[in-house]
């Protein structure tokens, strides 16, 4: 999530940050682009608060930000927003330390406004960036609470630390360049006002910044919200990543030991058996497998190998290889204890139906479980999956045809609650696996919006600063 190049040099105020982005660092984006960014990032910072003071739990980072057809640059806005929302609590207190909180104006009735709505009022933000602020007019600046604490975020903690434009290059001195410059990109050579508003309380909030830091004797703003954040959620914030699980697809690998030497001599350190579902099925001879891969691998690296590209490896987590694995591996028969084993093989010799298929990786999971050439208890299960959205019913389709499973998997463009449950193609079924919310998604790691909630606490501070008297922040 670098955004912007670095154009002042700022204190060692947050190591950690700059320390875990070093080996992520990427080229960075133009600084039109990088605007366009921060105000999606802030819509999106601005719908995760509404839902967070209502208690309806209905939005996710992921989804509001990984969008392409509302998003312009996905990915630099999820690390946006991810990063912000890690220190939102420390940035309301900051707005308060630098007597900023009259100028920083909540935006419910903006979460309010339908897409149309926000990519008109988004053009018009944009449109002021063009236009001369009059003299004195960021004293009478307002600017909306997601958008102040993304710029905050920017400013003080991002890795370029600055919400400046980048000064021109050497080359831009030519006047015809200039000129160029000017029609092609206006945005780049002005502040907006809320850019001002924030640029103008730099060296205060530098300040104050450390003030806190140094009075909570913390290193990082990440050791300092981390502190006041009950244990449940402090993996949210703390940079110590998760393990990357894989799952090695029965479907179209043949022999695991060709993968597993390939992974190996690629320089990829991980166990080949977990704590909870163990090495996966080879004990009956089928290679669904499961790979636990060391924290630090380099995933961008074991994202782009031909294995995980042509579906042979199937980056998976975890949480979401649990629901298929419980179905139809009986962990007492594999231990000798085999009570279960009659409903167990019935059941892998059955049809099975995935009622929220999409995107996929529960359904082919299964299919790999029931397949007959890999498991010697079945007979040639089928899995019905059904999806009643379109585009999601396509990506299924996809998802099915890469991982080879199309022989195995039906796939349904339809709501499962519609389906005739006496047609003659479903007698066979006696299983169905129902994970609609998807279990991947609600892991604590991977939901920085469960950050929100505390957040918005009240008297989240418990300093009893006595410097001017102004620190009963909430």
């Amino acid at each position: 999530h670098t955004l912007a190049t670095t154009t002042m040099t700022p204190p060692p105020l947050d190591k950690t940050i700059d320390n875990n982005n070093k080996r992520r660092r990427r080229k960075p984006l133009p600084h039109a682009q990088v605007r366009t960014c921060r105000l999606q990032a802030a819509r999106v910072l601005s719908k995760l608060l509404k839902s967070a003071r209502e208690k309806k739990h209905g939005q996710s980072i992921k989804r509001l930000t990984l969008d392409e057809n509302k998003i312009d640059f996905p990915s630099a806005t999820h690390a946006i927003v991810c990063e912000t929302v890690k220190v939102l609590p420390l940035l309301k207190l900051l707005i308060e330390d630098v007597k900023m909180k009259k100028s920083v104006v909540f935006d419910d009735d903006f979460m309010e406004e339908d897409d149309e709505q926000e990519e008109e009022e988004e053009q018009e933000e944009k449109d002021d960036e063009k236009k001369d602020e009059p003299p004195g007019g960021e004293k009478s600046t307002k600017i909306k609470a997601s958008l102040a604490y993304v710029l905050l975020y920017e400013l003080l903690l991002s890795p370029g630390k600055s919400i400046k434009p980048p000064p021109l290059p050497p080359g831009m001195e030519d006047e015809e360049q200039k000129k160029k410059k000017k029609q092609s990109d206006v945005t780049t050579t002005t502040l907006t006002s809320a850019e001002k508003l924030i640029v103008s309380k730099t060296g205060e909030l530098k300040n104050q910044l450390a003030r806190r830091l140094k009075k909570a004797n913390a290193q990082t703003a990440l050791e300092f919200v981390e502190r006041r954040l009950p244990e449940k959620v402090r993996k949210i914030v703390n940079d110590d990543p998760m393990s990357r699980f894989a799952r090695v697809n029965a479907m179209k690998v043949k022999d695991v030991g060709v993968l597993v030497r390939e992974l190996r001599e690629r320089g990829f350190t991980f166990e080949e058996e977990d704590a909870h579902l163990g090495r996966g099925e080879k004990e009956r001879g089928n290679d669904c497998r499961y790979i636990l891969f060391a924290k630090d691998c380099n995933r961008k690296k074991l994202s782009g190998m031909k294995m995980v590209k042509n579906g042979e490896l199937i980056l998976q987590g975890k949480s979401s290889c649990m629901p298929a694995h419980c179905l139809l591996v009986n962990e007492d028969e594999r231990d000798g204890r085999d009570a279960m084993s009659a409903i167990f093989e019935r059941i892998r010799q059955s049809d099975v139906i995935d009622a929220c298929a999409a995107p996929g990786n529960k359904t082919t999971h299964l299919a790999a479980l029931l397949d007959k050439k890999n498991n010697t208890y079945n007979r040639g299960g089928k899995v019905f999956a059904f999806e009643k959205d379109h585009r999601r019913a396509q990506r299924l389709r996809d998802t099915v045809d890469l991982y080879g499973c199309s022989k195995t998997v039906v796939v349904a463009k339809k709501n499962f609650l519609e389906v005739d449950v006496n047609d003659a193609k479903y007698r066979n079924v006696r299983s169905i696996l129902l994970d609609p919310s998807c279990s991947g998604s609600g892991t604590v790691q991977n939901r920085g919006d469960a950050l929100m909630e505390y957040a918005l606490k009240d008297g989240y501070d418990d300093d009893d600063d006595d410097d001017d008297g102004d620190d009963n922040h909430s």
